[in-house]
């Protein structure tokens, strides 16, 4: 009877170690039906590390509403309790993340009662010297989305710039790319693009690097040099979308509301400088796009014609209540994400953006996708676009132009990588 009792007991051992393995690490399924891996943040490993990289340092926190733990802690208030941190700076949306507007002010966070001071402004992006006297260094701890023409990336090299200058350290507190495992597609920036806030420099238009790994290509081949540290996370890899990492989903801006939306961003964001509506001022940013001209029903058919995988298309109208087209009814299409690992995120991209330059008077098309210059980077993908051509030739055309560039981008990135 005790041989037995002791086999049973053995073998519920073994089950509960197997089942503590799979939550401490690996995976376990989720009731969204993606497996979830617990992934560890850059800022959590330092704070397992009680901070040690930071004492004596008299801290400028770089970070906005993303910038909490996975128990949802904010890092200011974290590093100010524990009196290292003794300024912020803030970038688009501010610290908190609660402002969509141009040219934010300075003013004193009322949570930790520290000076912000505010990186978007139209003549001010970096902290000056002035603003850096009595910090020994800057730390940058942002939810990042993966996109060239995201601001954040922008306000973290000219801040690095700044720390180079002035003999700060820099550190990054590394953050998942949502989008890893879609890699690096899109043209790398044309030098007639480069040096602009949502364009600085020649990398792809989706980069497929963290944060932190970003910082050490900027770094490296850019000729930065600052004393840069970055922090890695801990259980992650490339394979993992933003939410299958096992943290709560915060908006990383206010209008990128949800996973669907940050990966329509990926793919369709460049067309917001065009004279459509993205959604803003609807309850779904990035997943419906209109206009008041364009007629309603046809583009859907012409869009679904394209038999573009993992994505379904739909007609819509909605009527945004801020921002482009503000209280006008607008006709177009709705974007659902079926299966994100059968996207292909630059064929998809060109052959959209094909069929919404044919709603638009032919007069009118060249200085259309002119609009979307800086965002799309390249002046071949732009002429392309321009010459009107079947959706599928484009296509062709333009994964021609891009794909040696992107290898070579990521041949070269390879080296910067912190994951497997």
């Amino acid at each position: 009877m005790n041989r037995f009792l002791n086999i049973a007991l053995l073998a519920v051992a073994f089950c509960l170690t197997a089942l503590s393995t799979a939550f401490a690490g690996t995976g376990i399924p989720s009731s969204d039906g993606f497996e979830k891996t617990f992934v560890k943040l850059g800022s959590e490993v330092a704070a397992e590390q009680n901070w040690s990289m930071f004492k004596g340092k008299k801290l400028g926190l770089i970070v906005n509403h993303s910038s909490c733990n996975s128990k949802g802690e904010h890092l200011a208030d974290v590093l100010a309790a524990q009196k290292l941190a003794v300024k912020l700076f803030g970038p688009e949306h501010g610290i908190r993340g609660a402002k969509d507007e141009e040219n934010l002010k300075d003013e004193i966070d009322q949570k930790t009662g520290l000076s912000v001071i505010s990186l978007y402004k139209s003549d001010k992006r970096a902290p000056n010297d002035e603003d850096l006297k009595g910090i020994d260094a800057l730390v940058f701890d942002i939810q990042e989305i993966g996109v060239r023409y995201y601001t954040y990336a922008s306000t973290m090299a000219l801040a690095m710039k700044a720390a180079a200058k002035a003999g700060v350290e820099f550190y990054v507190l590394d953050r998942p790319n949502p989008a890893m495992p879609w890699g690096a597609f899109g043209a790398v920036l044309d030098k007639e693009f480069e040096g602009g806030f949502i364009s600085m420099y020649p990398i792809p238009m989706t980069h497929g690097l963290t944060i932190g790994e970003l910082a050490k290509y900027y770094n490296e081949e850019f000729g930065i040099k600052c004393k840069l540290t970055v922090v890695p996370m801990e259980n992650y890899n490339r394979s993992l979308y933003y939410d299958q990492t096992g943290f709560p989903w915060r908006n990383p801006s206010p209008n990128i509301r949800s996973m669907d939306a940050l990966l329509a961003y990926h793919v369709f964001g460049c067309f917001e400088m065009m004279n459509l509506s993205v959604g803003r001022g609807t309850a779904t940013p990035f997943l419906v796009y209109g206009n008041p001209d364009w007629k309603e029903g046809r583009m859907t058919i012409d869009l679904l014609n394209l038999k573009l995988t993992g994505f379904k298309f739909d007609p819509v109208t909605f009527t945004p209540e801020s921002s482009k087209f503000q209280g006008k009814l607008c006709k177009g299409f709705k974007v659902t994400i079926t299966e994100r690992s059968l996207v292909e995120p630059l064929k998809a991209m060109i052959a959209v953006a094909s069929v919404i330059l044919k709603q638009f008077p032919e007069a009118a098309r060249a200085q259309e996708i002119g609009l979307t210059a800086k965002m799309i980077g390249s002046r071949k993908v732009l002429d392309l676009l321009k010459a009107n051509k079947d959706a599928d030739a484009i296509v062709e055309s333009v994964e021609q132009a891009t794909d040696p560039q992107v290898k070579a981008f990521v041949e070269k990135s390879k080296k910067y990588r912190l994951y497997q």
